[in-house]
């Protein structure tokens, strides 16, 4: 695999690599919507609760895609550069720090839930669901970290399939639990929005124990064993500083989220269940653009590694052409059907006709948060996150925030206002990643080499 990441046709690697993990974030995310669509069926309050609680989950979802990117990347240079025993080491680094990592956060989370959903806006009946959901997924992060990290671990060595198939199974087990603790059926007691949380921690330990065993199994590149586990603080280290930037781009998704829903809190309970909705949608469209970043953390890696930058700067390109395509006809098919997706999750008519209005001019903003996202991890997959940092920091809370207050707030004074300032956020944001890709010694080195003269990247 190695071999044919720095020498095979590179649209043929970017596709070949990164449609199985398309698929299956694509899938997750359908039988995630489902489980909004359970709850936005028991009340506006409900759906708006879990509205509320999406932020910390996706800091969740961040701190341990953080540790399992940089796990990525590490493990696919020392592979690229012939160094398995050093990849091995970085592998069981890994494991090891997502489980400790997660200690850390449940902490952290018990403590400030209750404070933070306040702050946002949240009141009775809405507080009391969103930390009652809260509390049940904090319970089970342990999970979800050690089952990324062990995904991270195959994505490293080329093997895309694998933890998409166990990332399938998870979510399959999810959607036909959650309507049967939702609503109560066969028996079981109605528990709502707690009975959602609660599908959701077992489906994810199903699947945090069935990639765990693949990876123990020594089926493999990296034949890993509980005997030879050990933690590396200097390879830590290394993680951290590739991950960390990650975890805070990504968290930066939670930290917006935070700021915006308590200016939609504004205008209402309906407002909030509105953007609830959106952004939902909005990460059912990023999905396909998330597959083919983590394809190119391990295709960059691979071929920095093997000194092939030509290669790479190519990879990037061709990578954000095939990402701003499928985001575009996703964000098309939302703007010219926006009634028909807003009534899968609710029938109130206020939220519809709000969603409806952030759909059409957000929408056709897609295709410009895609080519942040590729460029930001071709710089990850090249030893450097802080593009990636800044990047999505503009995106999600340097621009947006203060966009939104104005528009929304002073000029506008409505809820459009909100929706105009992420959508010229997305648009700003990418143009900053385009003009820091070409300012990039990355990117000058690609043109000093001897292809760089010759050849053409597209």
């Amino acid at each position: 695999m190695s071999e044919d990441l720095i020498k095979s046709d590179i649209r043929k690697s970017i596709l070949a690599l990164s449609w199985p993990n398309q698929i299956a974030f694509i899938l997750q995310a359908l039988f995630s919507l489902v489980d909004t669509i359970y709850i936005g069926r028991v009340s506006p309050d409900a759906l708006a609760a879990v509205s509320m609680v999406f932020p910390v989950f996706v800091v969740m979802f961040s701190i341990a895609g953080g540790i399992g990117v940089g796990g990525t990347s590490l493990i696919s240079r020392y592979l690229g550069s012939r160094k398995k025993k050093k990849a091995l080491e970085v592998a069981h680094t890994t494991l090891l720090l997502s489980l400790l990592t997660t200690i850390f956060f449940m902490i952290i989370g018990f403590f400030y839930v209750e404070p933070l959903y306040t702050w946002m806006g949240a009141g009775s009946p809405v507080l009391e669901m969103a930390i009652s959901y809260t509390k049940i997924l904090l319970w089970g992060s342990v999970f979800m970290f050690v089952m990324i990290g062990a995904g991270s671990i195959l994505r490293g060595e080329g093997d895309m399939k694998t933890p998409v198939k166990y990332m399938i199974i998870s979510s399959i087990i999810n959607v036909l639990l959650g309507p049967v603790l939702i609503y109560g059926l066969f028996g079981f007691p109605r528990m709502t929005v707690a009975g959602a949380a609660i599908a959701l921690n077992i489906s994810i330990a199903i699947g945090c124990f069935l990639t765990l065993l693949h990876v123990l199994r020594k089926k493999g590149k990296l034949h890993l064993s509980w005997k030879g586990f050990r933690y590396h603080g200097e390879l830590a280290k290394k993680i951290l500083d590739l991950g960390i930037p990650t975890s805070v781009a990504q968290s930066f998704l939670a930290l917006g989220v935070i700021f915006l829903t308590k200016i939609a809190a504004s205008f209402g309970p309906e407002a909030i269940a509105a953007y609830g909705v959106g952004y939902r949608l909005d990460l059912l469209a990023v999905l396909p653009a998330l597959g083919i970043t983590l394809t190119m953390v391990t295709i960059i890696g691979h071929n920095v590694g093997a000194k092939k930058f030509f290669r790479a700067i190519k990879a990037v390109i061709n990578g954000s052409i095939i990402v701003a395509i499928e985001m575009g006809l996703i964000g098309l098919l939302l703007f010219l059907f926006p009634d028909l997706f807003m009534r899968i999750f609710t029938d109130n008519k206020e939220v519809i006709a709000l969603g409806i209005d952030y759909l059409r001019i957000v929408g056709l903003t897609y295709s410009f948060i895609g080519v942040g996202m590729i460029i930001g991890a071709a710089f990850q997959g090249a030893g450097s996150s802080m593009p990636l940092l800044i990047i999505t920091l503009a995106r999600l809370v340097i621009l947006p925030i203060p966009l939104a207050y104005l528009i929304a707030t002073k000029i506008q004074e409505n809820l459009s206002g909100l929706w105009t300032a992420i959508a010229i956020s997305n648009v700003l944001s990418a143009i900053l990643a385009v003009g820091w890709l070409l300012l990039s010694r990355f990117y000058q080195k690609a043109l000093a080499s001897e292809e760089g003269k010759t050849e053409s990247f597209f």
